[in-house]
């Protein structure tokens, strides 16, 4: 994977918290679009969580880590391996139960409560989620939706998948054809995380060169290898 210069959105929710409206929705929607790419080859992540969703210099997000991803989950297929992050998994998982691409929903789900509030969410097992009162209706029925305890229910479960939450109120003021060209301007555009080399740890950083003596090789060694090509390794 190239080069994300902008972190994670963990680490950007460690600095501020929680984002507002407009900057969750363009992060949930390109989450959405990411997350629909799998789905559509039979792809499931399984791991979503702001760790593993990073920011580029433009300010949009990638989804990165792919290393839990089950391939060969179209809609209606199931699985039923222990896997993810705690406190993102869907309950058909943790239960260890036979369970589907709907399980990436829920996660999103996690992650769009998070980024509102600045706490993952608290469960009752009665009736699912509890909502802060402070969070617009649109927020809290699309996140009631995403973290709905059946997953026969919840949104994105239906053969449409991720078209169930593009055409959902949360998202009216997202065009998903400019966001998948990228022309939308994202709400932040972050600094670049790397190493600068203008900075303090730089100033007196001198570079040996190796001994002529180093870089000889011995003629044995030579010989061995005379007939090798670099370019075939």
């Amino acid at each position: 994977m190239e080069y994300v210069a902008g972190g994670c959105l963990r680490t950007l929710l460690e600095r501020e918290r929680k984002f507002g409206q407009r900057r969750t929705t363009f992060y949930a929607a390109c989450t959405v679009l990411a997350i629909s790419y799998l789905h559509e080859n039979g792809i499931i992540h399984r791991d979503l969580k702001p760790e593993n969703l990073l920011l580029d210099s433009n300010g949009y997000i990638k989804l990165a880590d792919f290393g839990l991803c089950k391939d060969g989950i179209g809609y209606g297929d199931r699985t039923r391996s222990l896997t993810g992050t705690y406190d993102y998994m869907a309950p058909e998982v943790l239960s260890r139960l036979p369970y589907s691409r709907s399980a990436d929903w829920w996660s999103l789900g996690i992650v769009i409560f998070e980024m509102l509030v600045g706490d993952l969410p608290w469960m009752r097992p009665s009736i699912g989620v509890v909502c802060p009162k402070f969070l617009a209706e649109d927020a809290a029925i699309l996140i009631s939706g995403l973290l709905q305890l059946d997953p026969w229910m919840r949104l994105g479960s239906s053969e449409e998948d991720a078209g169930e939450l593009m055409f959902h109120h949360f998202f009216r003021g997202i065009d998903w054809l400019a966001l998948v060209q990228r022309k939308l301007q994202p709400p932040f555009i972050p600094e670049d995380v790397g190493l600068s080399d203008d900075g303090p740890c730089y100033e007196h950083l001198l570079l040996t060169p190796p001994s002529e003596g180093s870089l000889a090789i011995r003629k044995e060694i030579a010989d061995a290898f005379g007939s090798f090509d670099y370019s075939a390794i």
